[in-house]
Formats: C-alpha cells, sequence, structure tokens
C-alpha cells in the first residue's frame, strides 16, 4: 500500500514538473500540488501561501478547497513566530509541525475560528529558493489532531521543493523578458547613434587619404589603421544588431527547404569558394518548419567559417548531410577538412568574442558562432561541435515542426 501512495505521490510531482516544462501558468502549477496532496491524504486541506512583495505577509497561491472565509483569514497572514503553522515556517524559515492546534500558543490567535472551521492540526514547510531567501510555504492542514505520518512530511517538504522550483523559474521567465527589452532597447541605440558617427570616421578619412603626400608612409599608416579599426567596429556592431534580434521580433516560421536556403548562401560565397578552390557536397537536406531568413544566417556563418578557416595550401571540403531519426528531429551535419579545433576550446567555440585565433590571422568579431547558437535554440533545436582529426563537425538538431 505505502508503495502505491509512493507512486502516486510521484506521479503527482512529475505532472507538476511537466506543467513547469511546458511553460503552464504558476496557479495551475499550484493547483497541481494541492491537489493532488489532497488526493493522497485524507481529511487535510492543503496550501501554498507566497510572500507578498512587502516580504512581511503570505498571500493566496493557491488554497482549491478551501472556503471563502478560510481563504479570507489565510490571505495576508502576517509572518512571525506566533502567526499559526505557515507564519511562523515563513519566519523561522523550518518546517512546523502543530499537533494540536488548540493547546499550541502558535495557533492562540486563530484557534477559535479553526476549530469553527473543523482543523485541529497542521504542518507547513517554507519554500526555500536557491539563494536561502524565503518564498512562501506549503501546508497540510488537518481535521484531526495528530502527528504527521512520514508520507505526509514527505508530501509537504517535495511539494514545497517543486513549489520553490516554479517560484524560482517564473522569474528566471520574467527576468530573460526584461533583459531582451533591453536589447532591442541597445539595438535601437547602436543602429542609429553608434553608426553614424563610425561613418563620419570612414567618410572623413576617406578624404583625408587623398590630402596626405605619398611621400609621407607613416601618416598614411596610421590612418590606415584608424580605418581598419572603424570598419572592424562597424562588422562587431552589425554582428551584435544580429545577436539582439534573434528570437525578439524574427519568430515567424515557415515551410522551408534548407537545401534552397544552403544553395542561396553557396550564391553569397561564391566568390570566395572560388578564391579557396573550395568544394561543397551537398548530400541530403531536408524540408523543416523554421525561420528561413536565420537559417540562411546559420548556414552562412558555418559555411563561411569552413571557408575561412582552411590549411594552408589545402582547399577546403565542406560535407553536409542529415539523418532525419523518425522521432520529430534532423540531425544535420557540416564537415569540413579545415585546421580544426583544440580539445580544450571546443567548450568555449559559442562563447561570444571568444576568439581562438589573432586578429591579424583570420578576420572576424568572434561572435559568429554565438549567433549559430542562438538561432539553433530560438528553434528548439541545439548544435554542438566534434573535433576531427583534420577539421570539425557541427552537428545541428533541428525539429522537423515547430511547436
Amino acid at each position: 500500500m505505502a508503495r502505491t501512495v509512493h507512486e502516486e505521490i510521484l506521479r503527482v510531482q512529475n505532472l507538476a514538473l511537466k506543467c513547469l516544462a511546458t511553460g503552464k501558468l504558476l496557479t495551475e502549477i499550484f493547483n497541481t500540488l494541492t491537489l493532488g496532496a489532497e488526493q493522497n491524504v485524507k481529511d487535510a486541506y492543503a496550501s501554498i501561501l507566497l510572500l507578498d512583495s512587502s516580504g512581511a505577509r503570505l498571500v493566496d497561491g493557491s488554497l482549491p478547497s478551501f472556503s471563502k472565509s478560510m481563504r479570507d483569514a489565510f490571505n495576508g497572514m502576517l509572518i512571525g513566530p506566533l502567526e499559526g503553522s505557515c507564519g511562523t515556517a515563513a519566519y523561522s524559515k523550518q518546517l512546523v509541525i502543530v499537533e494540536n492546534i488548540g493547546t499550541d500558543p502558535r495557533w492562540s490567535k486563530f484557534k477559535d475560528f479553526a476549530f469553527s472551521q473543523g482543523l485541529k492540526s497542521c504542518c507547513s514547510a517554507p519554500i526555500i529558493g536557491s539563494d536561502g531567501s524565503v518564498l512562501g510555504t506549503f501546508a497540510l492542514t488537518f481535521t484531526k489532531a495528530k502527528p504527521p505520518t512520514d508520507i505526509e512530511l514527505e508530501i509537504i517538504r517535495s511539494s514545497a521543493h517543486i513549489a520553490g522550483l516554479a517560484i524560482e523559474q517564473k522569474r528566471h521567465e520574467e527576468n530573460l523578458k526584461i533583459y531582451a527589452k533591453e536589447l532591442e532597447d541597445f539595438s535601437s541605440i547602436a543602429s542609429h547613434d553608434l553608426q553614424e558617427p563610425l561613418r563620419k570616421i570612414v567618410a572623413f578619412g576617406d578624404r583625408l587619404q587623398s590630402r596626405i603626400p605619398v611621400s609621407d608612409e607613416q601618416s598614411r599608416n596610421y590612418l590606415q589603421r584608424i580605418q581598419n579599426s572603424a570598419l572592424r567596429l562597424r562588422r562587431l556592431i552589425d554582428d551584435l544588431l544580429q545577436f539582439t534580434r534573434i528570437g525578439s521580433k524574427e519568430r515567424s516560421f515557415e515551410i522551408t527547404d534548407l537545401k534552397e536556403v544552403v544553395e542561396n548562401v553557396l550564391d553569397d560565397l561564391e566568390a570566395r569558394i572560388k578564391e579557396t578552390s573550395g568544394i561543397i557536397n551537398l548530400k541530403y537536406l531536408p524540408v523543416v518548419e523554421a525561420n528561413p531568413v536565420q537559417m540562411h544566417q546559420l548556414f552562412l556563418n558555418l559555411i563561411g567559417n569552413a571557408l575561412k578557416f582552411h590549411r594552408e595550401g589545402v582547399p577546403p571540403v565542406i560535407n553536409l548531410d542529415t539523418i532525419c531519426n523518425g522521432n520529430g528531429n534532423c540531425v544535420i551535419t557540416v564537415e569540413d577538412n579545415g585546421i580544426g579545433i583544440e580539445e580544450k576550446y571546443v567548450d568555449k567555440i559559442f562563447k561570444p568574442f571568444e576568439r581562438l585565433h589573432g586578429k591579424s590571422d583570420y578576420e572576424g568579431t568572434g561572435i559568429g558562432l554565438t549567433i549559430c547558437k542562438k538561432i539553433v535554440a530560438c528553434h528548439g533545436g541545439e548544435i554542438m561541435v566534434k573535433k576531427q582529426p583534420n577539421g570539425v563537425t557541427f552537428h545541428i538538431i533541428l525539429p522537423e515542426k515547430q511547436k
């Protein structure tokens, strides 16, 4: 019998975690936990109370089976050492067990109302965040005066833990929205306020170039360095703009033929392919639901890098192929025979501005693969790199259809 109860507890917890993973609202996650607890415990009411913005009171998070008068009584409860089971648990940051509401001093202010509602005992656990702060409480309030059983304590502790995960995850999502808005604001600034002075530097540099005597090599060299730095900064701003725009406005997905996308990329790279005597082998690329503009960016970066980082005297050979595994995902490989990557850099390669070579050796801003990773993530996929004896292989996992 105990094993059956444990299995039911796990089922409820997994259901709550599934709600969290699929982006359900906090109220739905909380109700899953409280109603699930009540299904497994007889003669008990489950509740989740949340810390309010003042940090001094607990407010309704989920009280699904409480009467209106009971909800009103619990909502707005003060935090303190003599504020019932929940107020005391939030105050002490410890599990609070009250076996008899009528005799426990922590319930002295509320015992008459509790008895009028048929409440006799209560056990409450604080919901603690990862930083040690109190987020709320999870409690079981019983219609009998008794100590909680081991299974009931397990339900209380585990439910409080999952509720804490849900609260922090939702706060993290809100912070990401704020961060995304800040990136959009930066994008607006970068596209206007930063680009305009750069254009002037380049324009006046060109004018100044014609006024410097050919014999003044040092001055011409200094000016050329200024021009080169301005152009590098422009490329960096352009790359940052691409990065900030991914996932913000370009969220529309449509049926996209990746073979056609790559063929267009190869048209864009035609000059570089001829310059390096590159060979690109397209075996199989699928039709998926994706954002075609972002897919173009993805393959432009990957194939462009493969052409850029080729071995001296060895024409680059790039192979693209796909395996669709039947579970809704396609694994696309982009393999090259270039200079490769040292093992110690494999975990760093997708970080922004992580350059593995000097600026004088290879041009670029060091953000191209960061853009690739963000594009794939926005499509619900994953990108990985694998070192080969000669060259590297990128594995891109993309869903055939977007959720």
